[in-house]
């Protein structure tokens, strides 16, 4: 009987916290693109993106901008920055099934010596909840990274060196480390790797290095070490490595 009761008690208590408990969910919404790229002068010193709200609710959104740094490995470093940009309009309330062109304009130095990256987080602003409603909101920040180049700056790839490594999944795999000596930012996505070795070769082509290993951001005068995505053989304990590289690769 004392077991029944309490299991009783369980079902109405859970049963009166789960009326009590209204879960507001914040307006999902989509960006597009993810990706601007922006020249420090001339006409390219302003794009775009666009917010779209998808649900049946009014968004409030917010953007607020760091500049980043990549590290050897992907690692990235950050600090708020935003007076560099003229961003219109700064915060919107965009109408359900609408969307919200944001305009951005580099105001900053005209003659930038090399690249510079940006996030820029567009966040959805929580609602402030009435007296009678309680509960738990969920909002979303999507991230817009945004590179300004120097117009007439030059991006390139070069192979530093490349190793078979083991992944996290205890697979061999392979490890390629270039460097962009240039003064604007170069993408690894706009790049064919070829890889041999004792017999052995594989490629990537630039659509999978994208899909695979995304946008491989290397700032001007840094190296990068990406871990790729190809089986190493037991028998390679050396890697031949070149990158093809194509700016003009969208």
């Amino acid at each position: 009987m004392i077991s029944s009761f309490s299991t009783i008690k369980s079902v109405i208590a859970v049963a009166l916290a789960m009326s009590l408990l209204s879960i507001s969910t914040v307006s999902a919404m989509s960006v597009e693109p993810l990706l601007v790229d922006i020249a420090s002068a001339g006409k390219g010193a302003q794009q775009s993106f666009k917010v779209n709200n998808n649900s049946a609710a009014p968004l409030p959104v917010e953007i607020a901008v760091s500049r980043i740094e990549f590290g050897p490995n992907g690692e990235q470093s950050s600090e708020r920055a935003g007076k560099e940009f003229l961003i219109y309009p700064p915060q919107a309330i965009i109408s359900p099934g609408a969307s919200q062109v944001f305009r951005v304009q580099w105001v900053g130095e005209p003659d930038l010596a090399k690249s510079r990256s940006y996030r820029f987080d567009v966040s959805q602003v929580p609602v402030k909840l009435s007296k009678e409603q309680s509960g738990i909101q969920i909002v979303m920040t999507f991230g817009v990274t945004v590179n300004v180049a120097p117009p007439q700056g030059k991006s390139d790839i070069q192979v530093m060196g490349a190793a078979p490594v083991v992944g996290k999944d205890g697979k061999r795999l392979a490890a390629l480390t270039v460097k962009n000596p240039g003064s604007k930012h170069a993408y690894l996505r706009q790049s064919v790797i070829d890889l041999s070795g004792s017999g052995w070769s594989a490629q990537m082509t630039s659509a999978a290095v994208g899909q695979q290993v995304g946008l491989g951001i290397v700032q001007p005068g840094k190296e990068r070490r990406f871990i790729l995505p190809i089986e190493v053989p037991a028998g390679v304990s050396a890697i031949k490595a070149t990158v093809k590289y194509d700016p003009s690769i969208r």
